[in-house]
């Protein structure tokens, strides 16, 4: 249970840090509709001091968005016993649930029991090679 609630946390994070728009909407828009549009309206003054012009671009103009999870146990879904339930999966379905008309392809590049260090090591092969949009 508490590694669900964890899950959800992040992915509802993540998907109000990629989705945000630059000025606040109103909450009356945005309570009525989906999990990820309540999560967005309770976080809207939720600033972390960059605006994602690229990955907004590609939203804007139709095209495919392609994004990479790096991290270690909580990435991969360690425990989760479905590969739905891992964080970038569900951020994937809040993103087109958002995003419909959007083509979103989430790459998991979690490694169980890495660290900082280790993402580090292994970026150029494991991430940029898939050339992401968006690195999470």
């Amino acid at each position: 249970m508490l590694l669900d609630r964890a899950v959800t946390t992040a992915a509802c994070l993540v998907v109000a840090y990629v989705c945000m728009p630059a000025a606040p909407a109103s909450a009356q828009t945005l309570s009525s509709g989906s999990a990820a549009e309540t999560c967005l309206a309770a976080n809207r003054d939720l600033s972390l001091g960059a605006s994602l012009p690229h990955t907004a671009a590609r939203f804007r103009e139709g095209g495919p968005l392609k994004i990479v999870a790096i991290g270690s146990s909580s990435t991969t879904g360690l425990w989760v016993l479905n590969s739905a339930a891992t964080f970038p999966e569900v951020m994937r379905r809040e993103l087109e649930k958002l995003r419909p008309s959007s083509r979103i392809e989430i790459v998991n590049s979690g490694r169980i029991g890495e660290t900082i260090k280790d993402n580090l090591a292994r970026f150029k092969r494991d991430i940029l090679a898939h050339r992401p949009d968006l690195v999470i």
